[in-house]
């Protein structure tokens, strides 16, 4: 029995080592260099953020913090898939990649759109009393009342 167990123990690192046979996610499928790639399209991501958005904006920010960990843990020593789906903390790998992929066709649409530019000053609605906000305007309708009734 303690013979067996610790074969075992000797050969778990070996049963891991082989590459799993399904993502178990219909139309996902397993991507035998998933490590490698994460750190390709993270790298690619870094760049092209860089490259195309000015550095306060708020896009810029996020993309730069998750995609400079998700690298980070590719890049570890003795990185495995394993580790880098425990590091990152969002599912497998393939999923990972294929949120770099989508993030890649994104980014220079948030280029383009200017979505750091600061939004415009909120609406106003005429509701008989005076002039409201567009939110304030909801609120007595959602609890009930009329904006009349409260002012």
């Amino acid at each position: 029995m303690l013979r067996s167990l610790s074969l075992a123990r000797r050969l778990a690192p070996l049963a891991r080592s082989f590459a799993k046979e399904s993502t178990g996610i219909v139309g996902l499928h397993v991507e035998p260099e998933g490590v490698a790639l994460l750190a390709a399209l993270s790298s690619k991501l870094l760049r092209q953020a860089a490259e195309q958005l000015p550095a306060t904006a708020q896009y810029r920010r996020t993309v730069e913090t998750v995609y400079s960990a998700r690298l980070a843990a590719c890049e570890a020593p003795g990185a495995t898939v394993e580790s880098v789906e425990a590091a990152v903390g969002l599912g497998q790998i393939e999923e990972l990649i294929r949120v770099a992929r989508d993030e890649l066709r994104l980014l220079p649409k948030m280029a383009g759109a200017s979505p750091r530019l600061p939004l415009e000053p909120a609406r106003v609605l005429r509701l008989g009393v005076g002039f409201v906000s567009a939110g304030d305007a909801l609120a007595p309708a959602l609890a009930g009342g009329s904006a009349a009734a409260e002012a």
